[in-house]
């Protein structure tokens, strides 16, 4: 038999009344008792009061799925167990966060730095687990369309069994070798990380029932939309926009008017880097949409295998115009396809004209809509993103500059593996290289890195730099 289970009599906010509704459910599962001092840390994370969320953890409510949950007697969700699944989700947020930040302060390589990185790919795998099992059991499916992460974690698995071999012999691998490997996994890790806590949390929104019907609506067609571009790929950067929108009117306003709303940067597995923008309707444009820009600032959207397969049907030479990435397609830059003729060149810029702005939702939101769901996103971020946009682009351009960094690290990172085995130099030219290229982008000075720097110091300076360009 149902009942009504008053939790408190205090006033939440929604995304209060979220998160400990989703601890009630965890509370109940007992799947893993998190410690009281873990649970103070856990509501700092959360920014929730700790003793809310020891009584929805600790307390035994002996609730049943379709109870409902009162909050100060006017509103109310029911029970539902499955939900431990999100708040699982959340703990692996917060443990994860935990052993990265213990990895940042052991400054050498040692059993303890090791031990955390295996903590860390633990919660990121059981992280990326919750998201998915959660969604197929709400869809009564089993897919992996719903992993966010299904073949884009060798990288991490590799680098850990490489650092493992440190332990095993202690001079099998140089300090340049380590001082690469943390780069690269720090750089997997927090990436990866940050795809999944955008999908987790639009997950979250979605399912809640404390927000209106609009927020959660747009929440599941956001969730959707990441799910399909963010699956495998690495999120680098993400912003929201904290600039008002200056001018009511769709007909007439541009981007001075601050449409743009969320911009954020992500790369795939071969490093193709994109810039995503969310802007409002303006003038030119009637919807809501994106705009997926390449470095080379051309527009290239990604589509799905659907998509692809219409239009390579109708226009069989467009097979050369893009690139695969796992079931999806992105189109290439014009400078990286090679057209026979005029015609083929008019195909391509009638997909790239089709293409460049894509309906975020399945219907129209007013503006002050779409404004209610960034608000609960910031919260659930703790409006740790939420900034003035600016229009010069500079970060957009740093964050390009930080994938083609990454690139030459991972370079050097293979090449030092075959020079254990052989007796080439490449590694040398390629240090160089990525000197180079970082004094060209002035991300650092040459009193930084000296010219004849190794390239365990390069790898200091770059971390000592990362909060240039990524999120953290």
């Amino acid at each position: 038999m149902q009942k009504d289970f008053l939790f408190s009599k205090k006033t939440f906010s929604p995304h209060q009344k979220t998160l400990l509704k989703l601890a009630l459910s965890y509370g109940e599962s007992k799947i893993y008792a998190p410690t009281t001092k873990q649970i103070a840390e856990l509501a700092n994370f959360l920014s929730l009061d700790t003793k809310d969320l020891l009584r929805a953890l600790n307390e035994n409510h002996h609730l049943c799925d379709g109870d409902k949950i009162i909050f100060a007697e006017d509103s109310s969700g029911d029970f539902i167990r499955s939900d431990y699944q999100l708040f699982h989700a959340l703990l692996n947020l917060f443990f994860f966060k935990s052993s990265l930040n213990s990895v940042a302060k052991e400054t050498n390589f040692s059993l303890k730095k090791f031990e955390f990185y295996q903590s860390c790919q633990f919660h990121l795998t059981d992280l990326n687990s919750s998201i998915s099992t959660y969604e197929c059991y709400k869809r009564s499916e089993y897919d992996h369309r719903y992993s966010p992460l299904n073949s884009c974690c060798n990288n991490i698995h590799n680098y850990i069994d490489f650092l493992r071999m440190k332990l095993i012999c202690d001079d099998f691998l140089s300090n340049d070798q380590i001082a690469l490997t943390d780069i690269l996994l720090r750089y997997e890790f927090v990436s990866l990380f940050n795809s999944l806590r955008l999908i987790l949390l639009c997950q979250i929104i979605r399912d809640s029932p404390y927000f209106d019907m609009s927020t959660k609506k747009i929440a599941n067609d956001l969730f959707s939309y990441f799910l399909f571009v963010l699956q495998n790929a690495k999120l680098i950067f993400f912003q929201t926009n904290s600039n008002p929108i200056l001018n009511q009117n769709a007909n007439i306003r541009g981007a001075s008017d601050n449409t743009t709303r969320i911009q954020m940067v992500y790369t795939y597995s071969n490093f193709d880097s994109y810039s995503l923008r969310f802007d409002l309707a303006h003038k030119g444009q009637e919807i809501t949409h994106s705009n997926n820009i390449s470095p080379g600032k051309n527009s290239c959207a990604i589509l799905p295998t659907n998509e692809y397969t219409k239009i390579t049907e109708k226009f069989p030479d467009a097979k050369d115009f893009f690139v695969k990435y796992d079931t999806k397609f992105g189109l290439k830059e014009i400078s990286n396809c090679i057209f026979n003729d005029e015609k083929q060149k008019a195909i391509y810029y009638k997909i790239q004209d089709k293409f460049s702005h894509t309906s975020l939702f399945q219907e129209n939101f007013t503006d002050r809509e779409i404004e209610g769901f960034m608000d609960t996103l910031n919260q659930f971020y703790l409006y740790q993103y939420f900034s003035p946009i600016s229009k010069d682009n500079d970060k957009i351009d740093n964050c390009f500059r930080f994938c083609t960094i990454i690139k030459y690290i991972y370079a050097l990172h293979l090449i030092s593996i075959v020079e254990m085995y052989s007796s080439g130099n490449d590694s040398n030219n390629i240090k160089l290289r990525l000197r180079e290229k970082l004094l060209a982008f002035n991300i650092m000075s040459e009193e930084e890195i000296q010219e004849n720097c190794s390239i365990e110091e390069l790898c200091f300076a770059i971390e000592c730099n990362y909060e240039k360009f990524f999120i953290l």
